[in-house]
Formats: structure tokens, C-alpha cells, sequence
């Protein structure tokens, strides 16, 4: 971009280090498996809180790439089809190196009534001194980096839409298109809760047809369903 905003890229460095000392605290927090969670010591409880902003990574990722989108139109020349493909490469990319990162080098993912840690490749061959390979729960896990790759591809076509729309009709109020667009989707985010048991059930009965088409709208971590509704209006801040 011609013009840097110092904002995002301060917000930006803290939610990297925010993501990378409560990796580290989740790896190293001694008796993880004998914590009573009805009574949590402080930190844990600072980082469930923690957790439930990771909202703010799909807010800040939509305000970065929005400015993007107008950086190109307005100075580098780009038509909407220009944009779109750019955009639809770029979600490509970072979606596959999302996954690669997950399956290969992620964190955990923990099972405290079992008392076991589903690590990524190379963090069971450093930790255990195993090649555990990949499995079906690290591969259907969204984690922030394939929100943000599958919201800019979303988003991306949305944001073209809008402003194709504008073009066509001047009077209209911009900006007030995408908080209704993004309200539109929180609330459609609603839809969710009762996906998810449907979602739930064909795992349980090993419908991955079902499985494959619900993932990535009502999955358990980062779906599509409210984070795209986050992107949009990261987008219209």
C-alpha cells in the first residue's frame, strides 16, 4: 500500500504476539489436565477471555484488506475482474498454507476428560519422538488463518459487488451498504446454532459428505457464520 497505517500494523503486532505467548502458555502450563475449571486459577481464566475475541483478527484483517481494495482501484488501476482474481489467489494461497501450517506445525488441540493432546506433526515428533501423521479433527479444524484466507475471498467478492453496485448508482451510501451487509450476516450467523447439531450428528454418524459441506460455515472454531459478518464490518470501519 502507498500509505502505511500505523494503527493496524501496532494491532496487528499485538494480536501476533498475544497468539504466540498463549501457544506458549498452552504448551508449558504445568497440571493442564488436573485443572478444575469450575475453579480456574487467574491466568486461565485471562486467557479463556482472551479467546473469545479472536473476532478481532477478522475485524482488523477486513479494515487492512478494504484499504487494500481501494489502494488498488484508486492508484493502481485495477477493475473489479482484475481485483477479484487477485483477491481469489491470494485467499488460495494464504487457505493452503493455513492448512500446511495447522497440520505440520499448529498447536494442539487438547482433550482434558481424556487427558490427551492431539499435536501437529512435527510437535509430536519433537515432544514425543513420533511421526503421528495427520487426522480428520486437525484437517475439519478452522483455525484463524483459514478464517482470514476464506474472508478474503468472501469478502473480497462482496466488497467488488458493493462497489460495482455504487458505480452503477453514485447516490448510494457506501458505507452504510457494508454495515447493513455485515449486520446482515451476524444475524444470519443465527443459523448456526442449529447447523451445528445437525453438523455434529452426520460426524457422529460418519456423514462426511454433510461433514465436508457444513465445516467451514458452522465448525466449532472460526466459521464462516459470524466471522465473515466481523470481515465485512472490519471492511466498513
Amino acid at each position: 500500500m502507498k500509505k502505511q497505517y500505523l494503527g493496524l500494523d501496532v494491532l496487528r503486532g499485538i494480536g501476533i504476539f498475544i497468539v504466540l505467548w498463549m501457544h506458549s502458555a498452552f504448551y508449558y502450563f504445568d497440571g493442564l489436565y488436573a485443572l478444575d475449571f469450575n475453579h480456574p486459577p487467574l491466568i486461565v481464566t485471562v486467557i479463556g477471555l482472551l479467546l473469545m475475541f479472536a473476532g478481532m483478527f477478522a475485524l482488523i484483517s477486513g479494515a487492512s484488506h478494504g484499504l487494500q481494495y481501494y489502494d488498488k482501484i484508486e492508484r493502481l488501476g485495477y477493475d473489479f475482474k482484475k481485483l477479484l482474481k487477485y483477491n481469489t489467489v491470494s485467499g488460495l494461497l494464504i487457505f493452503i498454507i493455513a492448512y500446511l501450517y495447522f497440520i505440520f506445525t499448529g498447536p494442539g488441540l487438547v482433550d482434558i476428560p481424556n487427558q490427551t493432546m492431539n499435536n501437529s506433526i512435527l510437535v509430536e515428533w519433537i515432544r514425543n519422538n513420533r511421526f503421528y501423521g495427520f487426522n480428520l479433527e486437525r484437517l475439519l479444524y478452522v483455525d484463524s488463518l483459514t478464517m482470514i484466507s476464506l474472508n478474503i475471498i468472501l469478502a473480497g467478492g462482496l466488497f467488488s459487488l458493493i462497489e460495482k453496485i455504487q458505480r452503477k448508482y453514485p447516490s448510494g451510501n457506501k458505507p452504510r451498504a457494508y454495515l447493513l451487509v455485515g449486520l446482515l450476516f451476524l444475524v444470519l450467523s443465527s443459523l448456526r446454532i442449529p447447523l451445528y447439531e445437525t453438523y455434529m450428528n452426520a460426524f457422529e454418524q460418519q456423514a462426511f459428505g454433510t461433514v465436508a459441506a457444513l465445516n467451514w460455515f458452522v465448525n466449532k472454531n472460526n466459521p464462516i457464520l459470524p466471522f465473515l459478518a466481523f470481515g465485512i464490518l472490519g471492511i466498513w470501519f
